[in-house]
C-alpha cells in the first residue's frame, strides 16, 4: 500500500489504480476512487515530516484482509494489517482498511 500511496502522490494515479487493483482485486471505479482520495491526503499532508514506507503486506495478507472487511470483521483486518506492517499506526491502518 506504501508503494501505491507513493504513486499517488507524484501525480501517476493511472499506474496506482492497477497496482491497487492487483493487491486488493478492486473494480476500477473503487481503485480510481481510492487512489484518488489519497492523492488528496498527500497533499493536505505534503507539509509533514516524511517517513519511511512501510513495507507492502503480502498478497495473502491484503487477500485475507479484504474477506475480514467483507465478513464485517474491520478490527481483526486492522490488527492483522498492523501485524504485517508494524510501522504503521493504527490510525493510518484503519484509513487503508476503511478504503477497501
Amino acid at each position: 500500500m506504501a508503494r501505491i500511496q507513493q504513486l499517488a502522490a507524484q501525480g501517476k494515479k493511472i499506474q496506482a489504480v492497477k497496482e491497487l487493483r492487483q493487491h486488493t482485486g478492486l473494480g476500477l471505479k473503487q481503485a480510481k476512487d481510492t487512489v484518488d482520495r489519497m492523492a488528496e491526503s498527500a497533499v493536505v499532508g505534503a507539509h509533514d515530516v516524511p517517513t519511511p514506507a512501510p513495507a507492502d503486506p503480502t498478497d495473502d495478507v491484503m487477500a485475507r484482509i479484504q474477506v475480514l472487511v467483507a465478513e464485517g470483521k474491520k478490527i481483526q483486518a486492522i490488527k492483522l494489517l498492523i501485524d504485517n506492517a508494524p510501522e504503521l499506526d493504527l490510525k493510518k491502518a484503519k484509513e487503508i482498511v476503511d478504503r477497501l
